[in-house]
This record gives structure tokens, sequence and C-alpha cells, in this order.
């Protein structure tokens, strides 16, 4: 009884794991690649049309880049309310 009940409480450890740990540990930090393009690219979106185009290409291709794979791992966290 014992090993069944260690057993259970291991796999059920890890689906938790799995399944809602690290789905949220991920987004989180996507959260913060996000906050730190925000800051690494501050005078680019905030004064547009003063740096060159090859430039502001860059960083909008980043956020793009950045906003997709946090819309996507929202989908990988169960019961996350999407809007």
């Amino acid at each position: 009884m014992t090993i069944i009940s260690g057993v259970f409480v291991f796999i059920l450890g890890q689906l938790i794991l799995k399944l809602i740990i690290e789905p949220i540990q991920e987004s989180r930090k996507t959260l913060a690649d996000i906050a730190f393009a925000l800051i690494e690219y501050a005078n680019i979106y905030s004064n547009p049309g003063c740096a060159d185009n090859e430039l502001e290409n860059k960083a909008s291709e980043e956020f793009r880049k950045l906003s997709s794979r946090l819309n996507a791992q929202m989908y990988l966290i169960p019961a996350y309310k999407r809007i």
C-alpha cells in the first residue's frame, strides 16, 4: 500500500509540474524577454522615424515574435482565461 501511494503521489506531482508549473514559468520568461525588449528598443518606438529603417524593422520583428510566443504559451496553461 505504501509503495502504491508513493507512486501515485509521484505521478500526481509530475503531472502538476508538467501541465501547470512549467507552462507558467515559460510564460513568465517570455514576459521578462518582452520587458527587456521594451527597454532595449525604447528609443526606437518612442521616436518613430528617427532611427534607420533597418533598425525599426528589427525592433518590429522582435516585438511581433515575442507577442506571438506569449500568445501561444497562454494556450498551454490550463484554465487560463483567454480574451
